[in-house]
C-alpha cells in the first residue's frame, strides 16, 4: 500500500468516525436527552481527530513556518470545539455566557483562516523563511470582527433578536454583521486559493483538477452556509431535522479536508513519498537496522553476512570490479550505499601514466638543461679564456721568444728565471681578472699577495724587491690591474736586469722606486691605461728614477 493509499483510508475513517460520533449525538439528543456522556464521547472524538491531524502535520509536512501556522491554527479548531464543549456541558443554563461564548465561535473561524493564509506563504520556502510583517495588517480586521461578536449583545450588529419569541436570547437571526464575516472569510479563502496558485505555478500547468482543489473549501463553506442561513431565518426550518454534523465542527472538517486535499495533489509539500523516493532511487543504498530489517533500494547490492562482517570491520569494500560498498554507522543500525570508483580509478591510473611520462619529459628536460647549462659555461670560460688570453698576448710572445734563446744558449738559468717572473705575472694577472669578474672588486689582499709573488719571483733573478703596504684605502679593480701592468712594463723594460725595486703604497698612491744603473726612464714612456681615471707621475733620482701611480687625479 502506497502512501497516498494510506492517506485516503485516513481520511475516510476521519470522516466515518466524524460522522458516525455526530448521528449518535443527534440520536441521543432525539431519544436520550439525559444522556450523561454524550457531550463527554463527542468532544474525546473531536479532541482525537485535532490531536491526530496536528501529530500528522508535525510528521509530514517540512518547512518550519507553515507548520509553525497549521499547528496553530489546529490550536484554534481544538479551542472552538472546547467551547462547544464547555456550552453543551456546563454552561447550558446560563443564558448570556452561551451567546457571548457562541459569537466568539464565529471569531474562531476567521482567526483560522489568516492563520491558514500564513501557512500558504511557506510553501516552498526554506526552513528561515519568515512571514512579511505587512500581511499580519490581516489581524486587525480580524480583530475587530472579534470584538463586535463579543459585543453584541449591546448592538445587535451580528445577530438581531425577535421580541416576540418564547426564548429570544436562544435563538440566533442573522443581521449584516454575519453577512459581512461571511463575505470576509470567503475573501481571505479566494486569497489562500491565489497564494496556492502562485506558490505552485499552476498557471503554467494543464491539469484541471489542481486548479479546482483550491476552490474547494470556499464552495463548501458556501453550501454548509446555505444551509444554516436558510434555517436562521425560518425560511426552510424542517432543514435542522436533517443536520448530522454541527455546524461548527462540519466547518473545522472542510478545512482540515482541504489540506488534505492540498497535500494528496501534491499542492503542499510533504515527506510521506520518501519510502517510495527511497525505494526508486538510482543510488544502490540500503538501511539495515539492529533488529536486521532491511530497507533498500532496487539499485542495493545483496552482501552475504560475511561481507557484512568485512564491512564493518573496514568501513568499506570493494563488491564488484569498479564498484565499492561503503557504510556509515547510527545508533539504531547501518547505512550502506554503492559508490561507483571504476572512473576514479580509470582517472588514477591515465595520472600515473601522466606522472610517468612527466617524469621521463622531466628527467630529459633536467639533462637538456645540464648540457646546454654545461655548454653556457664552456662558452663563458672560452670567452674569458679568449678575453684573458689577448689581454697577457705581449707577455706570452715574449715567453715564447725566451724559451727559444733558452734553447739555443749555452746558459739556461737566467732565461729560465726569466720565464718564471713572465709566468708568475701572467698567473697572476690572470687570477686578479678572474677575481674581478666574479666579484667585481679586487681586495687590497689579493692585490698584496700577487705583488708578494712578484717579489719572489724577481728574488730569482737577483733583483732587491721590497714591498710596503699601507694602501689606506681601497683601490678599485681597474687600479689593481693597472698597478701590476705597470709592475710587470718596468721589468721588461729594464730587460730584467734591474737591482732593486722598492714598491710602497701609501696615502692612496703606490711608488715604484727603481735602481737600475746608468738607464732612465724617458717620460711617457709607460703606457697610459684609462688616462681620466689614473695618474702617473715620474721622477729622476740618483741611480734611477721614481713612478707614482694615483687614483682619480690626486
Amino acid at each position: 500500500m502506497t502512501e497516498r493509499q494510506r492517506q485516503v483510508r485516513i481520511n475516510i475513517a476521519a470522516f466515518l468516525m466524524l460522522f458516525f460520533v455526530s448521528l449518535y449525538r443527534q440520536v441521543s439528543l432525539r431519544y436520550l436527552p439525559d444522556d450523561p456522556f454524550r457531550t463527554y464521547i463527542l468532544y474525546a472524538c473531536y479532541l482525537f481527530l485535532i490531536g491526530g491531524w496536528a501529530i500528522s502535520i508535525c510528521v509530514r509536512v517540512t518547512q518550519k513556518s507553515m507548520r509553525t501556522f497549521l499547528m496553530l491554527e489546529a490550536a484554534v479548531m481544538l479551542a472552538g470545539l472546547t467551547v462547544r464543549f464547555l456550552q453543551d456541558t456546563f454552561w447550558i443554563e446560563n443564558i448570556l455566557l452561551m451567546r457571548v461564548s457562541g459569537l466568539s465561535l464565529e471569531a474562531t473561524i476567521l482567526l483560522g483562516l489568516v492563520l491558514s493564509i500564513y501557512a500558504s506563504l511557506g510553501i516552498g520556502q526554506w526552513d528561515n523563511f519568515r512571514v512579511r510583517k505587512s500581511w499580519y495588517l490581516l489581524m486587525i480586521p480580524v480583530i475587530w470582527m472579534a470584538y463586535l461578536c463579543l459585543t453584541d449583545e449591546s448592538r445587535h450588529f451580528m445577530f438581531y433578536i425577535v421580541p416576540e419569541e418564547v426564548q429570544p436570547n436562544l435563538n440566533f437571526h442573522p443581521y449584516i454583521g454575519t453577512f459581512v464575516l461571511l463575505g470576509f472569510g470567503i475573501v481571505l479563502m479566494i486569497v489562500r486559493v491565489l497564494l496556492i496558485y502562485k506558490r505552485n505555478q499552476l498557471a503554467n500547468r494543464g491539469k484541471i483538477l489542481k486548479w479546482l482543489i483550491p476552490l474547494f473549501e470556499p464552495i463548501m463553506v458556501v453550501v454548509f452556509s446555505f444551509e444554516f442561513f436558510v434555517v436562521s431565518l425560518q425560511l426552510l426550518p424542517s432543514l435542522a431535522n436533517f443536520e448530522v454534523i454541527e455546524l461548527f465542527a462540519k466547518i473545522y472538517y472542510i478545512e482540515v479536508l482541504t489540506w488534505e486535499f492540498y497535500i494528496y495533489m501534491g499542492l503542499v509539500p510533504v515527506n510521506t513519498e520518501y519510502r517510495e523516493i527511497f525505494e526508486h532511487a538510482t543510488v544502490g543504498m540500503q538501511i539495515i537496522g539492529d533488529d536486521r530489517y532491511k530497507f533498500s533500494s532496487k539499485a542495493a547490492t545483496e552482501i552475504s553476512q560475511e561481507q557484512l562482517a568485512e564491512l564493518q570491520e573496514k568501513g568499506r569494500i570493494e563488491v564488484e570490479p569498479g564498484k565499492e560498498l561503503h557504510m556509515h554507522k547510527f545508533a539504531d543500525g547501518l547505512f550502506l550505499w554503492n559508490k561507483d570508483v571504476s572512473l576514479l580509478r580509470k582517472t588514477i591510473d591515465e595520472l600515473n601514466q601522466s606522472a610517468e611520462t612527466l617524469a621521463q619529459e622531466g628527467a630529459l628536460l633536467d639533462e637538456e638543461i645540464k648540457t646546454k647549462n654545461q655548454e653556457a659555461s664552456l662558452t663563458t670560460k672560452n670567452q674569458i679564456y679568449d678575453e684573458l688570453t689577448r689581454e697577457v698576448q705581449s707577455q706570452l710572445r715574449l715567453m715564447k721568444e725566451i724559451t727559444k734563446k733558452r734553447d739555443l744558449a749555452d746558459s739556461r738559468n737566467a732565461y729560465l728565471r726569466e720565464l718564471v717572473l713572465l709566468g708568475t705575472y701572467v698567473k697572476r694577472r690572470c687570477n686578479l681578472r678572474l677575481i674581478q669578474k666574479e666579484t667585481g672588486e679586487i681586495h687590497e689582499d689579493d692585490l698584496r699577495f700577487s705583488l708578494e709573488d712578484m717579489k719572489s719571483a724577481m728574488s730569482l733573478l737577483g733583483i732587491q724587491a721590497e714591498l710596503g703596504w699601507n694602501p689606506s684605502k681601497q683601490f678599485s679593480a681597474g687600479f689593481s690591474i693597472y698597478i701590476f701592468d705597470v709592475l710587470e712594463y718596468l721589468l721588461e723594460y729594464e730587460r730584467f736586469a734591474l737591482k732593486e725595486i722598492t714598491i710602497t703604497a701609501k696615502r692612496g698612491q703606490v711608488q715604484f722606486l727603481v735602481i737600475s744603473g746608468a738607464k732612465k726612464l724617458p717620460i711617457g714612456s709607460i703606457p697610459v691605461v684609462a688616462a681620466e681615471e689614473y695618474t702617473t707621475a715620474y721622477q729622476d733620482i740618483p741611480g734611477g728614477y721614481l713612478v707614482v701611480l694615483s687614483e682619480g687625479g690626486e
